[in-house]
């Protein structure tokens, strides 16, 4: 604290406060504030505000120190250190930094409440920003035991979109229900009921009629979305059910079952089942994600049993099983698993091992098995710091028509390709160095190697067959 004047007894003044926790990550910074506190209650360890004005308030969030093996995670809890009780608190200009740049910002926050021994007692909020607005009136309790109701509204802009809703919760001390209706975006309703006590039993509902799902999604080949979930749980256990619509394809959630560890430091995903009545069969998932971990750590294994995509989704019915797992995490991951899928009867084997980090994807293992012929494929997709590829792959009496519709075939090939994308373009290479069997009923053959040049200059030879056509390309040059 640079300065400080007043009286203990009301009201005091601080200047140029700091609160630096290098183990927690953060760096807090304040202005200046003044308080009004109550001097007498603080002998019975509690605190009661009656104003608390703040200016300048700026939150940097820094790297977390990493914790030793031998320290335990600290358990979530709600209970307060001591009893605080606060009438009115007014904070002018807030910002929330991280590497730089602005998280969150705010105009003004006015909260009233407390957080004691039983619980939090939220009576007002009032958030204004640059971004927008959310306000708050009435009891909003979590805790077992107490009642109250309370109403609110919001409106934020995220992105190019504003999120808007009304938020209404109501208790009896027994029973909690809160309620949310949003209405931009897109209309959703979520409705949660909550038993207050010790381990908070829980169920909820939510609804979202069919909806453009960009907003959530950005452009993708999803333009329709539909929600309609039924979940329960408890602080330790959840569970949810129900359909999502993707365009005209509904998948069903029967059920996401998963449940925490004592400290909450860990995810165990017990059971994921989708299915749909549009595909027949069932994929199934299970696993671990370890909370504690930075960055995020998951052990996740997904299989599917008896899948058969229709000829109107895929250009021909083609089944499919499969086993595939994932380990570790965004800075090292690796995948391993076998694949089966095509044509009802005349299934093909896929068996891939991969790993993956931020820098790279190494394609340690792509081996398709046909009944009479199949293909092989390594190399690595460079991610970082320039974009690039290094792959070769053989094929013997391949038939690309088991997979894709209409391309029914039986090909020999041997080719490699390497790359890197620059400024002005791609600079790559593409050695094939043999090419001959049929595709779509016709005989084909070629062979040939060609450098493109970041500047889109070709040089090399190229020579295909394709029945009675022939291309033949002889390319040198700068220009």
């Amino acid at each position: 604290v640079q300065t400080i004047d007043g009286h203990l007894a009301g009201p005091f003044r601080l200047n140029g406060v700091r609160y630096h926790d290098a183990a927690a990550g953060v760096d807090a910074r304040v202005a200046s504030l003044r308080a009004d506190v109550r001097i007498w209650p603080l002998l019975l360890q509690h605190v009661h505000v009656l104003d608390l004005t703040a200016k300048g308030v700026q939150v940097t969030l820094l790297p977390p120190v990493q914790r030793q093996p031998s320290q335990p995670a600290a358990p979530l809890s709600l209970q307060a250190p001591l009893d605080i009780n606060v009438d009115r608190v007014h904070i002018a200009g807030i910002k929330v930094v991280e590497n730089d740049k602005p998280l969150f910002v705010a105009n003004t926050l006015d909260v009233a409440g407390a957080w004691t021994g039983h619980g939090i007692d939220l009576r007002q909020l009032r958030l204004r920003a640059p971004d927008g607005r959310a306000d708050l009136v009435g009891r909003l309790v979590v805790a077992p035991g107490y009642s109250g109701s309370s109403h609110g509204d919001f409106a934020w802009k995220v992105g190019d979109n504003t999120w808007a809703g009304k938020l209404d919760a109501r208790s009896d001390g027994a029973h909690a229900q809160l309620g949310v209706a949003l209405s931009s975006p897109l209309h959703a309703n979520l409705d949660v009921a909550l038993q207050q006590r010790r381990t908070f039993p829980w169920t909820a509902r939510m609804h979202a009629p069919r909806f453009d799902p960009q907003p959530l999604l950005g452009k993708s080949a999803i333009t329709a979305m539909g929600l309609s979930l039924n979940g329960s749980g408890d602080r330790y256990h959840a569970s949810l059910r129900g359909e999502i619509q993707l365009n005209d394809t509904t998948l069903r959630v029967q059920p996401l079952s998963a449940h925490f560890d004592d400290h909450y430091t860990q995810v165990n995903l017990d059971q994921l089942t989708l299915a749909s009545p549009q595909i027949k069969g069932a994929l199934h998932a299970s696993g671990l994600l370890q909370l504690d971990a930075h960055p995020l750590r998951a052990n996740l294994a997904v299989n599917w049993r008896d899948v058969l995509v229709p000829a109107d989704l895929a250009g021909q019915a083609l089944a499919s099983r499969g086993d595939i797992t994932v380990k570790g995490s965004v800075d090292a991951w690796h995948s391993q698993g076998s694949i089966d899928i095509g044509p009802p009867g005349q299934l093909a084997k896929l068996d891939i091992d991969i790993d993956g980090a931020p820098q790279q994807i190494l394609l340690n293992t792509l081996v398709l098995k046909q009944p009479k012929g199949g293909l092989e494929a390594s190399g690595k997709l460079v991610l970082q710091p320039q974009a690039g590829w290094d792959l070769t792959a053989k094929a013997n009496a391949l038939d690309p028509g088991q997979v894709f519709h209409g391309w029914d075939g039986k090909l020999d090939f041997d080719l490699a390709t390497q790359g890197r994308w620059t400024g002005p373009g791609a600079d790559a290479t593409l050695q094939l160095r043999t090419l001959k069997g049929t595709l779509r009923h016709r005989a084909v053959s070629g062979n040939g190697e060609l450098r493109l040049h970041a500047n889109r200059v070709i040089e090399g030879t190229l020579t295909l067959h394709s029945r009675h056509s022939t291309l033949d390309l002889k390319a040198r040059g700068s220009q």
